[in-house]
């Protein structure tokens, strides 16, 4: 399998002041490759967000302690605005046919920050390589 880590366009010229670095293995027998952020994200504060469901008991007409299904959660979400901290790499991989990129939080990482993948991993597409949407 090959596979080739390339900077997104937005990065390639340097205009920006920031380059971010190629993923590396930090050591020679690294099960994958570290990312770095290539912009400064801010992320919510958990309890900030959740005092702001105060409302769930008018969007559900029940009381909040009461069991929900999937579909009253989705409705609390949206009608508060929560969703996913997306958080840029600027890198983009070329990936042979029949292979994906694995995105995986190390195990350390969650315990130190309470940082996760709201899917709990990301799988990337050979395909997704510079499709017409998105650079990948």
């Amino acid at each position: 399998m090959s596979h080739k880590f390339e900077l997104i366009s937005k990065f390639k010229g340097g205009d920006l002041g920031y380059i971010p670095p190629l993923p590396q293995r930090a050591t020679a027998h690294s099960a994958g490759y570290d990312f770095v952020v290539s912009e400064t994200t801010v992320l919510k504060s958990y309890r900030k967000e959740m005092t702001r469901l105060e409302n769930a008991e008018d969007i559900l007409g029940k009381e909040i302690f009461e069991p929900i299904n999937l579909k009253e959660a989705e409705n609390i979400f949206k009608s508060n605005g929560f969703r996913p901290t997306l958080v840029p790499t600027g890198i983009k991989c070329k990936l042979d046919p029949g292979y994906y990129l694995e995105l995986s939080v190390r195990s350390s990482f969650p315990l130190k920050s309470w940082v996760i993948l709201a899917n709990g991993v990301g799988i990337i597409d050979a395909d997704y390589y510079n499709n017409e949407d998105n650079e990948g």
